[in-house]
């Protein structure tokens, strides 16, 4: 298992508010079994949200892969319309 360390910050307004609780329900919604996501955990860092997932994957490289695609397809989501990965 790795960890994986991503950071999302909003780039224009959206719906508000985001909480990390917000963040963390709408990548669980994203999750597909590929993604081989076991634990997650999200906080607030002022404008930012720091992101922490812990995926199953043979590589470091791979599970990094596995959480930018993972994030990127929450972030389409409308309640999360205006974030972006940094």
């Amino acid at each position: 298992m790795h960890l994986v360390k991503l950071d999302i910050q909003r780039g224009m307004p959206g719906p508000s508010p985001v909480t990390p609780a917000l963040v963390g329900d709408v990548i669980w919604a994203h999750v597909t079994p590929g993604d081989a996501l076991e634990h997650l955990r999200i906080r607030a860092d002022g404008a930012r949200m720091v992101i922490v997932l812990f995926i199953r994957a043979a590589a470091a490289e791979d599970a990094l892969t596995a959480a930018d695609a993972l994030v990127g397809r929450a972030l389409t989501a409308p309640a999360l319309r205006g974030w972006q990965l940094l």
